[in-house]
């Protein structure tokens, strides 16, 4: 076979080889689901482990994942939860302090960030299905800023592309997942000082004109009393409107 010599075809001829001579155990008579979710743990670590070309890595394993069945995405989830379960993996943010990181989380953080939007990118609705459920179950788990900034980094700019419906745009998908990311950020705001909280007021503004309209101005409305004063009164306008 004839690999090419420029980067982004040689990183893909790479992945491809890496995953064609994985060993793969025998598939068990039961627990067909739990078996897909650790094959695909182990192709994410097979990217992980690649270190050079990780774009072109991530951009094949996507590919792949897009195409096989849902349960074979349950793994993408399960390994952005255990990055989240680990908070040596988040920084703390200072927006006032230069010497803080650009980036708030590691390497190993970002790795698989660049990984999880390379499955959006390429999957469908039907793919990703279970969004709402992830992120719903992650919020419990967020108790730094940059995790909550690094779950809206993960999920957001994909949500039009996956689960965007031309006869009706608030797609209850939608909803569902920005109603447990809203959740996330009023826990935060009501129980830390946020380094920038003009960053999730913005975000709110954003997804109403955008995606939600007033879908969910009650549960904005009854986080208010809770959140300090000077950042409910930049949402009052959603939550009265």
């Amino acid at each position: 076979a004839v690999v090419s010599t420029q980067s982004g075809h040689y990183g893909r001829d790479l992945t491809s080889i890496q995953l064609m001579t994985m060993p793969i155990p025998p598939v068990p008579e039961e627990g067909a689901s739990d078996y897909r979710v650790q094959l695909t743990l182990k192709m994410v670590d097979v990217v992980l482990g690649g270190k050079s070309y990780l774009p072109d890595l991530a951009n094949t394993l996507g590919l792949i994942l897009s195409t096989l069945p849902l349960s074979f995405s349950n793994g993408i989830f399960v390994k952005v939860t255990s990055i989240l379960k680990d908070q040596n993996n988040f920084y703390d943010m200072d927006i006032t302090d230069t010497s803080c990181p650009k980036i708030p989380w590691n390497n190993t953080a970002q790795n698989v960030l660049t990984i999880v939007h390379s499955f959006f990118q390429h999957c469908k609705a039907d793919k990703a299905g279970n969004l709402p459920e992830f992120v719903n179950s992650v919020v419990k788990l967020l108790v730094k800023e940059s995790q909550v900034v690094y779950v809206l980094k993960l999920v957001s700019p994909f949500l039009r592309h996956v689960f965007q419906d031309r006869t009706h745009h608030r797609h209850p998908t939608i909803i569902a997942t920005l109603s447990s990311l809203y959740q996330a950020i009023f826990n935060l705001l009501a129980e830390t000082t946020v380094a920038n909280p003009n960053l999730f007021v913005d975000y709110m503004y954003y997804n109403k004109y955008i995606f939600i309209g007033d879908e969910l101005k009650p549960m904005i409305e009854k986080h208010l009393q809770y959140i300090p004063v000077n950042i409910a009164a930049k949402l009052k306008i959603l939550a009265y409107n």
